[in-house]
């Protein structure tokens, strides 16, 4: 087995770490190397990227998605070596059952996609039959988005955070959001678990490579979906072999990947990749991850579709609802509350710039006590 790389890299301009992990992690000879094989000429070799987007809210909480001047710079720098076929997919999720105006393309533009140079494309909107195959188990009928199954070059641009079903949610997570209804806690947990479906589209569309944006990171219990207080991470992860960059994030996160459902179930069946890593991956201090007795009731939990599309409904926290107005005009106060609630529960109802001020004078008092 060849010997996977991840790299590295850390530092205060994230457009030059996500130009410095793509060097090193081997990808654009890579991408080369894959462009000769597959004999079309540039403007029509098709590269689809898909980033984290769906669970996006509102343009004040940004860390729960990739950054989309971070997926638009690597999209100038293909651009620029004559890759112009370029689509950003992603699809619906099972906010559409409470909240109104989340088409990809909507939400894509809230978050700040400008589509230059590129398309964005709803894998939803273009769903069409599919049957997956993978040895050793049944065949799985069901849906495909159109740009990812004919991708000729397929990028898994994840974001890094914590995940209440996963521990985690990175490049492997993010590839189940490529399975195109939008109803998931129905098609893709309750009747067939997420982890088993990530596998077969894992299998049957391969990624070719994964980034992750850790930049501004996201951790704690809901950290998914739920910041008030990101942490500030200034990194950023490439690499070819997406399970691996998955183990190395899990470890920067202070998590054994074979304990989070996804990966574990992954690696069973394709092994655990050797790899090296190119650069420092030190452990992060001082982050959050998922209490285990909440992985575990929410990994059950989810299982059952009433739990989960109401625990989906109620998790709708830091929620922007002029731009995704809630199905039932009375859940507009409800959020507000909730959202409310949350912050004080959490010792978070101060704004983050009036946190960031007592957190700085906390910090240098305690510099000038210990001395």
């Amino acid at each position: 087995m060849t010997e996977a790389k991840v790299a590295i890299a850390r530092g205060e301009n994230k457009l030059q770490l996500l130009e410095e992990v793509a060097e090193n992690s081997g990808f654009w000879s890579h991408l080369e190397r894959t462009f000769q094989n597959a004999g079309k000429s540039k403007d029509q070799f098709l590269i689809a990227v898909k980033p984290n987007l769906m669970i996006f809210m509102t343009p004040e909480v940004p860390e729960t998605a990739t950054e989309p001047a971070l997926v638009e710079h690597l999209i100038k720098l293909m651009r620029e070596r004559g890759f112009i076929n370029v689509k950003v997919v992603e699809s619906q999720n099972t906010m559409n059952n409470w909240v109104r105006n989340r088409s990809v393309a909507n939400v894509a533009r809230v978050a700040g996609y400008t589509g230059n140079g590129y398309e964005i494309v709803d894998l939803t909107l273009e769903k069409e039959r599919h049957t997956y195959r993978v040895r050793g188990l049944p065949d799985w009928k069901n849906w495909v988005g159109r740009t990812w199954r004919d991708a000729d070059y397929r990028i898994d641009f994840a974001k890094f955070k914590t995940q209440l079903d996963n521990y985690f949610t990175l490049c492997l997570k993010n590839e189940f959001g490529t399975l195109p209804l939008a109803n998931k806690y129905w098609h893709y947990h309750t009747r067939i678990p997420y982890w088993a479906c990530t596998f077969y589209t894992l299998v049957n569309f391969p990624v070719d490579f994964g980034f992750i944006d850790a930049y501004r990171a996201s951790d704690g219990t809901v950290g998914f979906a739920v910041q008030y207080n990101p942490k500030v991470l200034k990194m950023m992860l490439a690499g070819q072999n997406i399970i691996a960059l998955d183990l190395v994030g899990a470890k920067l996160m202070n998590i054994d990947a074979w304990e989070a459902p996804l990966p574990r179930f992954v690696m069973q069946h394709l092994g655990e990749p050797e790899y090296s890593v190119i650069g420092d991956d030190t452990p992060i201090q001082d982050w959050e991850n998922v209490p285990d007795d909440v992985q575990n009731i929410v990994d059950v939990g989810q299982a059952i579709y009433l739990l989960s599309n109401v625990g989906a409904m109620s998790g709708i926290l830091n929620l922007d609802t002029d731009e995704f107005p809630p199905r039932f005009p009375l859940m507009r106060w409800y959020y507000q509350f909730m959202n409310w609630l949350f912050m004080v529960l959490s010792g978070q109802r101060m704004s983050r710039h009036e946190r960031h001020l007592v957190d700085s004078v906390i910090e240098r008092e305690c510099d000038i006590q210990f001395r």
